[in-house]
């Protein structure tokens, strides 16, 4: 087991470990700088420090959130592993998958429950509504549907492993059975709630959380404690890399410039290299909001580009509630294949709208192949929510065609697993996004709000970039956005229920330009 040395973490993360008074408390920052790790750390030492019971053990019980079975193992797991070695224990085939570190030191036995749970829905969430946790983490908040979820976690902790005495006439202000003796002598009490979060878009949720619905109050205390990683580079508008400066140059809110290497940020830099951050720094170009969020650490906004839907309207096309699958009636998923891929869960009602029930996408950091996507999340999926269903899956015409080099392959894996497979029913966009853009002006679709990365693709993430030189639009959306996958997927199956004829070709000079997806 390793030995926890406090002047090696970072500050911000040192700060966000030795916090024992906050009740909910976040830390943010750039994607792979060891947040997940410092959650597990800080379990470890909590385990480790909680005031023996009777008998001289020192027993709790955690629970450990991430929206992905697939993700706790390959992420929360590993962490675990490397932190306590021989004394973790994983048994255990899908959510929840129960771990243990057992064993013993100078002071005695340590017995530690870990309960890792996949909260996919609200639903999910509320399986736990029985359970006594002594504390809890949620592992990338921000993937999760809502902020119900985390509510429904903290309604189970400072429970374990006892409640406090009822029968006593003391009025604790936090449960006596739940207290930790720290290395310098004091004693911390009462339940809390962490969470780590990589920074999505300004609009999502989690965004309005942790900020907007988080004021301080009159003595200035805010309910929610936020801890923010330093950014892992700057961006220096006119800058040119020279013995000075070191970093990657490239273009940011439609200026040249720099992103120099923050040297605040080394901490978290040092067991990946800058290269890491360096390659997806390069990779996202030309997404501002990405980088934003991904690099500078922030949250995102799309002021640079034009929404190729600006009709969406979060407070129209949005349900106030979860959707749910209609019985005996066909459900159509989107596809857009790829190492990147998306797959929009959707069904028509009685009077011919269409709901985008669910989603699943694995874009960026989570991309995967479509072999993989399959095996660890579609065919799942399938069987626990839609054993009863007939599913079709709506395809690109390019990939059917063969055009875009793997693309044939891409539907044999498709149709080789089983699945029902049909063309999208146009080839060019124009007169696809012309449907689906008729769809949305006339209320024919709404969308589930768990469908995070459709609907921030709807509200703008997919858009029309800002050419800065001309002060117009491109003429055609950014592909290489992760928000592209997401949206294309969703074109494909709202096309194909809204059953629309593709235009005739017009005759004479073509005056507006079609693309294809390849």
């Amino acid at each position: 087991m390793n030995t926890i040395k406090f002047a090696s973490l970072p500050p911000v993360s040192k700060a966000f470990f030795l916090d024992f008074s906050s009740r909910v408390m976040a830390i943010g920052g750039a994607i792979g700088t060891g947040k997940t790790f410092l959650q597990a750390l800080r379990i470890l030492f909590k385990a480790t420090h909680i005031v023996p019971c009777p008998d001289g053990v020192r027993r709790s019980s955690f629970i450990i959130v991430r929206k992905r079975y697939g993700d706790l193992e390959q992420s929360v797991v590993p962490a675990f592993e490397k932190i306590a070695g021989a004394a973790f224990d994983l048994s255990g085939r899908k959510s929840p998958l129960y771990g243990k570190i057992y064993f013993k030191d100078k002071l005695g036995k340590v017995e530690c429950d870990l309960w890792l749970y996949a909260f996919e829905t609200v639903a999910d969430a509320q399986k736990i509504r029985s359970l006594a946790f002594t504390d809890g983490a949620i592992i990338e908040a921000q993937e999760l549907d809502s902020g119900i979820i985390i509510k429904e976690v903290f309604k189970r902790l400072g429970r374990y492993p006892a409640p406090a005495n009822a029968d006593e006439l003391d009025d604790f202000e936090n449960n006596p059975m739940i207290a930790y003796q720290l290395p310098n002598g004091q004693v911390a009490r009462g339940k809390q709630l962490t969470l780590d979060f990589n920074y999505t878009n300004s609009t999502h949720w989690l965004k309005k959380y942790l900020v907007d619905d988080n004021k301080a109050n009159a003595v200035g205390v805010r309910r929610r404690t936020l801890y923010e990683q330093p950014p892992t580079h700057i961006w220096m508008p006119g800058s040119r890399l020279d013995g000075s400066i070191q970093g990657v140059e490239g273009r940011y809110h439609g200026e040249e410039g720099v992103f120099m290497r923050n040297p605040e940020a080394l901490h978290y830099i040092k067991h990946n290299g800058w290269s890491y951050w360096e390659d997806i720094l390069l990779e996202s170009m030309g997404d501002d909001a990405l980088i934003q969020q991904d690099i500078l650490a922030s949250w995102g906004d799309y002021i640079n580009g034009k929404p190729v839907y600006p009709k969406f309207s979060r407070t129209r096309h949005v349900a106030l509630q979860e959707l749910k699958y209609i019985p005996g009636r066909p459900v159509y998923v989107g596809v857009d294949n790829g190492f990147n891929n998306a797959w929009i869960f959707a069904q028509q009602d009685h009077s011919g709208r269409v709901l985008i029930i669910d989603e699943i996408v694995n874009v960026g950091a989570d991309a995967k192949s479509i072999k993989a996507a399959l095996k660890d999340d579609v065919n799942p999926y399938l069987n626990l929510h839609l054993p009863l269903h007939t599913v079709i899956f709506v395809a690109d015409q390019a990939f059917w065609n063969g055009e875009g080099g793997e693309g044939r392959k891409q539907i044999e894996v498709l149709t080789n697993e089983g699945l029902t497979v049909e063309k999208s029913p146009f080839k060019f966009t124009t007169p696809m996004r012309d449907v689906v853009d008729t769809a949305i002006a006339s209320d024919q679709l709404l969308v589930s709000p768990r469908c995070n990365r459709f609907i921030d693709a709807m509200v703008g993430g997919f858009h029309y970039p800002l050419i800065r030189s001309t002060g117009s639009f491109s003429e055609e959306p950014n592909q290489n956005s992760e928000h592209s996958h997401p949206a294309n997927a969703g074109e494909f199956v709202i096309s194909r229920l809204i059953k629309a004829t593709p235009k005739r070709k017009a005759s004479g000079p073509r005056k507006k330009k079609e693309y294809s997806y390849v």
